[in-house]
């Protein structure tokens, strides 16, 4: 693939190494935090050139899933610091309760 090849979004943020993977460039996409040249924008599908001015705003980011910013919130809103505990994570993966 050419490095001045226009490419979907999707596929630019993983091109470029500013997300992991196809499916969170997707998510972040469709949550309103990217930009291009300075316009959010929502669709993946849309094609930009590589040297597009791409930000990214989006906390999911930082974490494995988007349930992180659930604890996050929840760990702010009851001023918990779960700094030196021990916590356990019962559920079986990403995306599912057992």
């Amino acid at each position: 693939m050419s490095t001045s090849e226009p490419q979907r979004l999707d596929q630019l943020l993983v091109f470029l190494n500013l997300v992991a993977s196809r499916s969170r460039a997707r998510d972040a996409i469709q949550r309103g935090g990217v930009t291009v040249n300075g316009k959010v924008v929502t669709k993946p599908s849309l094609v930009f050139a590589p040297d597009a001015v791409i930000e990214i705003d989006d906390p999911a980011q930082d974490y494995v899933s988007r349930a992180a910013l659930k604890l996050v919130a929840g760990l702010d809103h009851f001023k918990l610091d779960p700094t030196d505990q021990v916590c356990l994570d019962v559920g079986a993966s990403t995306g599912g309760f057992t």
